[in-house]
Parts: C-alpha cells; sequence; structure tokens
C-alpha cells in the first residue's frame, strides 16, 4: 500500500506541470497501476470493518473512490 501510495503522489507531482499528451497518457497509467495496489488494502480493510455487511462495504468503497478520482481526470482534460 505505501508503494502505490508513493507511485501516486509521484505521479501527480510530474502530471501538475502538465506534460504533452503522450507523457501523460504514460503517467495515467502509472497513476493508476499504484492506485490498483493502493485498492487491494483498502478492499481487505474494508472487508474486516463491517462482516456482516461485507458486500455492501466492499461495493461502496470503490464506489466513492471512483467517484471521487474520475472528476479529477476530467478537469486535468478540460484544463489542458
Amino acid at each position: 500500500m505505501v508503494i502505490g501510495a508513493i507511485l501516486i503522489a509521484s505521479q501527480i507531482v510530474i502530471i501538475g506541470p502538465r506534460p504533452a499528451l503522450a507523457t501523460a497518457v504514460l503517467q495515467f497509467h502509472a497513476d493508476g497501476f499504484g492506485f490498483y495496489m493502493l485498492h487491494g488494502g483498502f478492499q481487505v480493510f474494508t472487508s474486516e470493518i463491517a462482516p456482516d455487511a461485507r458486500a455492501s462495504a466492499v461495493s461502496l468503497q470503490p464506489s466513492c473512490s471512483t467517484a471521487g478520482n474520475s472528476p479529477g481526470r476530467c478537469f486535468m482534460a478540460w484544463a489542458c
């Protein structure tokens, strides 16, 4: 999880100055890989927090995460 968080943070710093589109695409792929690494740990801990409502908790966590993550990509594309 720590490596995934470091990978995400490094990609945010690199994407910040608005690199060329080809570079940004590669950075978003690296960012997605870091998110995938972080997301696995979140899913494990989410299923331990609410064992009686495991299915709801596990499905709600990525829904909220995606709902918060997606607008940033749209704003990045709109700002470029």
